[in-house]
């Protein structure tokens, strides 16, 4: 404690100075202010409700407060549509980026115009930008700063309407005062008469400010959604025509390519197929199974091989005697030997090695004998088997092998060789074939008629085995025959054709002859038109 010096010279204490209010002791005051307030409110709300006391109406103010709550409502629905526009567009932004690097990248470096479609591509990237940018610096961020005073006033509003509630209490306590004439208490009359002006005054000040405030903002309405507006359109017209121009220019790159691919300057050069594997699915017997060719073919071949024995050697051959090409390449069969003709009364029949004993049994007491059964081609591959070259018999000689052969069965009739017959098969020959400057094994077109040796000419289908029952009439040009799928076949290599069960099938020729293969065809097929190799076995001749 601190002392001081009285007049006289002695010390006299000094009082301490007054301490200021603890926490505590504020906090309960202010709670308790607080509490009486909510609660005098409370009680006016519900005296007010119920009709037991009157509240001040003001119909003016709650239509400017009914403009304003539609106004701000419509705000902030705008304001998250924005939103979310502004995130679409950012979400495309990146989109098309994403894409025209894409494009830019199958875009292969030899292409034409490779840098005109990346200039363009980064011009578009730019407009994107530009765009996303103007969104929401120019059209986003003024509504969300529109949209922000809408909570300000809200919160005036309300306290605008507690303040009413408490004028209309102290209001109703002043008249409360008044009209007691049992009690009647001039102090208390003129205290509450100073806390009703005192919240008179403070309601009328927040009154009086949002009359002039609310107007104005629900006025501001127009112009701002004109200006933000126009700006949104403004730059979706800047950027839909700068994006427009740019798309006419990916576009004339893409025809620029389409010329050029339709030239074939980017066609793929094609290397020769690989030779094709052989057929792994399981096939049906088939002449081609045998070692030989059939008993009734072998007596056939021996007895016209015997009869073109006796042959003078200086006889000149005939025009359509056949030609005997290299001993290691195998002679091809292109249709069924015909029938040989049995010998007439007199003369020796040749009897073929392997032949059964029965035709000898049934000769008869005049020298005839039955004619020779013509072998059955096999039904099961369409394909004839393969026989050696046979001579032809010159019907002009004399020697008993021609007459032999030129002398028809009985009751079969007579053929005229100097007469042309469908039905009557070329020989086996083995074609060699000439260029123009006299080199053999040269190329022949398809389809046109190739020389053979001696001068003559045979069409591309007499080159092939023609399998008997297959028709080679009224066939569009360059097509041997026709034959229908009996199983079916999965292609196991890129040059083979694969088909169903009933699928028809052209038969071609090879485009090149030295890749031909033994139980191998050429084919095209009539429902896709695919070509392709594919195994004889697995289809019959129609």
């Amino acid at each position: 404690m601190s002392t001081t010096r009285s007049p006289d010279g002695n010390k006299a204490p000094q009082s301490p100075p007054p301490s200021p209010l603890k926490m505590s002791e504020i906090k309960p005051e202010f709670f308790a202010k607080t509490v009486r307030k909510h609660a005098g409110r409370a009680k006016e709300r519900i005296l007010q409700n119920l009709g037991k006391a009157d509240r001040t109406t003001d119909e003016v103010f709650d239509d400017y407060v009914h403009n304003f709550s539609r106004q701000q409502g419509q705000a902030t629905r705008l304001q998250k549509e924005m939103s979310n526009y502004v995130r679409c567009a950012r979400a495309m932004q990146a989109a098309n980026k994403s894409m025209m690097d894409t494009i830019y990248d199958m875009y292969e470096p030899e292409w034409s115009d490779r840098e005109r479609l990346e200039r363009q591509a980064r011009e578009l990237e730019l407009l994107w930008a530009d765009y996303c940018h103007k969104l929401s610096d120019q059209v986003l961020e003024p509504l969300n700063t529109y949209a922000s005073q809408f909570p300000e006033v809200r919160r005036k509003v309300e306290k605008r309407g507690r303040k009413l509630v408490d004028y209309d209490s102290h209001r109703h306590n002043y008249e409360a005062l008044q009209n007691n004439t049992k009690k009647r208490d001039q102090a208390k009359i003129t205290k509450q008469h100073e806390v009703l002006e005192e919240a008179r005054r403070t309601f009328e000040l927040m009154n009086n400010e949002l009359y002039d405030e609310l107007p104005a903002l629900y006025d501001s309405r127009i112009p701002f959604l004109v200006s933000n507006m126009q700006t949104l359109f403004m730059a979706e017209h800047n950027f839909q025509s700068e994006a427009a121009k740019v798309q006419l220019e990916l576009e004339a790159v893409m025809d620029e390519l389409q010329k050029d691919s339709s030239t074939g300057k980017y066609t793929t050069r094609r290397n020769a197929p690989k030779s094709p594997k052989s057929p792994t699915a399981p096939t049906p017997a088939s002449p081609t199974d045998h070692a030989g060719p059939p008993d009734s073919v072998t007596a056939i071949t021996s007895s016209v091989s015997d009869g073109g024995a006796d042959r003078n050697s200086g006889e000149a051959s005939s025009p359509n005697s056949p030609v005997t090409g290299d001993a290691s390449e195998p002679a091809k069969a292109e249709a069924p030997p015909k029938p040989p003709r049995t010998p007439e009364a007199g003369e020796e029949a040749p009897a073929p090695p392997s032949a059964p004993p029965e035709p000898a049994a049934a000769a008869t007491a005049g020298g005839d004998t039955a004619p020779i059964a013509e072998p059955e081609p096999s039904v099961v591959s369409g394909i004839y088997p393969s026989l050696p070259s046979v001579p032809e018999v010159d019907s002009t000689s004399d020697s008993p092998a021609a007459a032999a052969v030129d002398s028809p069965a009985d009751g079969a009739g007579s053929i005229d060789r100097n007469k042309p017959n469908k039905e009557d098969p070329r020989p086996y020959e083995e074609i060699s074939y000439k260029k123009e400057n006299g080199d053999s094994n040269g190329e022949v077109p398809s389809g046109a008629a190739r020389p053979v040796n001696g001068g003559a000419k045979v069409r591309p289908e007499e080159l092939y085995d023609i399998p008997v029952g297959a028709t080679t009439e009224n066939l569009p040009p360059g097509v041997l025959y026709r034959v229908k799928a009996a199983y079916k076949y999965q292609a196991e290599d890129a040059d083979e054709l694969s088909f169903e069960v009933a699928e028809i099938i052209q038969v071609v020729e090879y485009e090149d002859a030295e890749e031909q293969e033994e139980g191998w065809l050429m084919g095209v097929k009539e429902t896709s038109g695919q070509k392709g190799l594919f195994p004889a076995n697995f289809t019959r001749p129609i």
